[in-house]
């Protein structure tokens, strides 16, 4: 976990994945919690970036989604307490029958997300897998070992109401909350560092509590 202050570590983490691909940022958003993403599922590895995102940011987890009928965007917010379904206890993967023959399809990891697709060959070299009642079947054991594959929010649009599922992805989710922290902890020092004159390595030690003190002196 982290032993840097927290709003040094939430730039820090901030300023490494600016420019990096979802599956990287993934990784680094693992890495954080104290997971290894090459060792980890991506089941696995939602579940150790939601760990520690809740630990970070207490109560109900916010966020706004994109209708895909009108394009507005559908705020929603997570409860607290909520938590992804745990991996049933079937080793690292799951045996799917098919067409008179057993296939071993493993869980997939970070590493297997090759130019934003998933190399379903890396899961099991002699599958089938361009038959599409393969790739259902694979897909329906996986989710039976690990739920956590795809986790659906039905949401209702305010603006049109439509009502639409949408998967949640835990480390675009853990990246927004990222983001609009690390912007809130840089204008809080650019505002105090132009009143007071103090360092950024002053004001980024300070708890966001000690940062709130002097910014109420400033009116804000």
């Amino acid at each position: 976990m982290w032993a840097a202050p927290k709003g040094s570590a939430i730039l820090d983490i901030y300023g490494q994945g600016m420019a990096a691909g979802p599956a990287d940022r993934a990784a680094l958003l693992c890495a954080a919690g104290g997971g290894d993403a090459d060792a980890l599922s991506i089941g696995d590895v939602d579940r150790t970036i939601w760990g520690w995102l809740t630990a970070l940011f207490d109560g109900p987890q916010e966020a706004v989604m994109t209708c895909a009928e009108c394009g507005e965007g559908v705020e929603f917010a997570l409860p607290a307490g909520f938590a992804l379904p745990a991996r049933n206890d079937l080793g690292d993967g799951a045996e799917v029958a098919y067409a008179g023959a057993r296939y071993p399809v493993r869980l997939p990891r970070l590493s297997d997300i090759q130019g934003g697709a998933l190399a379903r060959d890396a899961l099991c070299k002699d599958a089938p897998w361009g038959d599409p009642a393969f790739e259902a079947a694979a897909q329906a054991a996986l989710l039976e070992a690990d739920p956590a594959l795809q986790v659906d929010l039905k949401l209702e649009c305010a603006a049109c109401g439509a009502v639409q599922v949408q998967p949640l992805d835990i480390a675009g989710f853990a990246w927004v909350r990222i983001e609009q922290a690390a912007r809130r902890v840089t204008r809080e020092v650019a505002k105090l560092a132009r009143a007071f004159g103090w360092s950024e390595a002053e004001l980024i030690a300070m708890t966001p509590a000690r940062r709130a003190i002097w910014l109420a002196e400033l009116g804000e």
